[in-house]
């Protein structure tokens, strides 16, 4: 799938919110197309916006930023599951 915006960058979400919410969407159909059980992200905004909307639906793919993955212990995925889409 390809990398893209997820429609929280800067100012974006604010001068343009439908389409911001219309990728933010797309984006989490995507990911719970894939079956992954979480989604790294390095952005802290694209983090923030995909809890939100994860939490709006109801639940779903546990979205974590790449920082706090650290790739040590149990708790940290072998590999970013999905990474784009």
């Amino acid at each position: 799938m390809e990398q893209g915006c997820r429609g929280f960058g800067g100012s974006f979400s604010i001068e343009l919110p439908m389409l911001s919410a219309e990728l933010l969407e797309r984006r989490l159909d995507h990911v719970e197309a894939t079956g992954a059980g979480m989604l790294v992200r390095d952005s802290p905004g694209c983090v923030l916006q995909l809890r939100g909307g994860r939490d709006r639906r109801g639940g779903g793919v546990d979205v974590k930023q790449h920082r706090r993955c650290g790739g040590r212990g149990p708790e940290a995925p072998k590999a970013d599951a999905y990474s784009g889409g």
